[in-house]
Formats: structure tokens, sequence, C-alpha cells
């Protein structure tokens, strides 16, 4: 059964070997988005992940790929904006991307745990806080 839908930041971990990420990333309990995999594909590049093996990689998370409601979006950019601007009144610079408020609202739509390791992300509801 299906219980999380994963961020970049948890396949990276779990592709570099974080076994706390490995035992929670198993065929059936893990679903991700779209946006997550071309996140993922441009991350492993940049790490110098050589083109085959971040190829693999990425086309084996393209399974896991499930469909979001368009009307995610809307809830996506009003978490990423309030995030945000929480963090700036606080001085933090730490900041939501697109495609973190997308998988997060995704997660919440779908009635899945957002699993990440992304601190700013820890506490709030739905999410799955591994490091």
């Amino acid at each position: 059964m299906t219980r999380y839908l994963a961020n970049t930041y948890a396949f990276i971990e779990a592709f570099t070997g974080n076994p706390r990420y490995a035992r929670i990333l198993r065929p059936g309990q893990v679903v991700t988005t779209a946006a997550n995999v071309l996140e993922l594909h441009y991350s492993l590049l940049r790490r110098e992940v050589p083109t085959e093996e971040a190829g693999r990689l990425s086309r084996a998370t393209l399974r896991l790929v499930v469909d979001v409601p368009s009307e995610v979006a809307l809830a996506a950019a009003r978490t990423r904006f309030d995030i945000n601007e929480r963090h700036r009144a606080d001085g933090s610079r730490q900041r939501v991307s697109n495609v973190d408020a997308w998988g997060y609202e995704a997660a919440r739509n779908l009635g899945l745990s957002f699993l990440t390791g992304d601190p700013v992300f820890k506490g709030l509801p739905g999410v799955a806080f591994v490091r």
C-alpha cells in the first residue's frame, strides 16, 4: 500500500546510500511527481553522475509518477508563498521551491505523507521527516 509521496531529497538520499531512505523507498510504498523526476535528473547530472547512470535512475523513478490534479497548483503556490514569507520574516535564508511545494500539496491531496529530509518542512502537517 502506498504511504508516501517522496520528494527529490528522499531519492538523492536513497541513491547515495542513506539506509533510512533505502528502507522506506520500496516498491508499493512510494510515489512521486513528474516534477520531482525532472529535479532528480537535473540534480544527478549536477553531481556529475555519469549520464547513463543518471538516466537509469531517473527512468526507474519515472515508474513511480502519479497524476496530480491541476488544482493542486493553487494550493502549492499558496504554500510556497506562506512558508517563504514566514522564513523571510524570521531572517532565515531557507526557501521552498516550486517543485517542493507542488510535491507537498500533491501528497496532501492524495492522502499521503510527504517524505523528505528538507528542514524547511520539518514539523509541518503530513510530513514524514527523515534525515
